[in-house]
């Protein structure tokens, strides 16, 4: 767990051990991947994103 990771969850302390499950379970059934961490989101990626966390809403289809 790096400092970004933990910058990302600062507000949101109570999600952190669901995340630290998910990417545990992401990096022992697939390999070579890579975590970016932003101002809004994590990504998961190999080739192409496959998972985010994010705490921000999703927006509905009208």
């Amino acid at each position: 767990m790096n400092a970004d990771i933990l910058f990302f969850f600062n507000d949101h302390m109570d999600a952190l051990p669901l995340y630290e499950r998910l990417e545990w379970l992401i990096l022992k059934q697939i390999s070579d991947v890579k975590i970016k961490v932003s101002k809004t989101q994590i990504s998961f990626s190999n080739k192409r994103g496959f998972a985010f966390v994010s705490f921000n809403p999703c927006r509905r289809a009208k």
